[in-house]
């Protein structure tokens, strides 16, 4: 991992995640005060549902998923049980651009 310093305090990304969830300002408004990306708050509220504040510090390592969750997960993706940010909160799924990932493999027949 590298050793780059966070831009934003876990307080600061709290703020910006209630702002949107709690005081209902958009998401687009919240980005642009911050200059921060749509879609990397996007992820921060991801995390923050699926892992609390926890979700929001920087990771010490890759997280392993079981063969089975992934066959799962990429299932429900492509049966359109749910979109890719649902199923990630289902499966406790660290990000979108992971699940992505594992259907790009599985769709083009390479294990995952």
């Amino acid at each position: 991992m590298s050793k780059r310093t966070a831009k934003y305090t876990i307080e600061e990304k709290v703020d910006m995640i209630h702002q949107v969830l709690s005081d209902h300002q958009s998401i687009h408004s919240v980005s642009n005060y911050y200059r921060l990306g749509k879609h990397t708050l996007k992820e921060r509220i991801h995390r923050y549902e699926t892992a609390g504040v926890d979700g929001l510090k920087a990771s010490r390592g890759w997280k392993h998923y079981s063969e089975a969750t992934k066959i799962s997960a990429v299932n429900d993706y492509l049966n359109q049980v749910d979109g890719q940010v649902g199923i990630c909160r289902k499966y406790q799924i660290s990000s979108t651009s992971v699940l992505r990932q594992w259907i790009s493999k599985y769709t083009g027949g390479k294990p995952i």
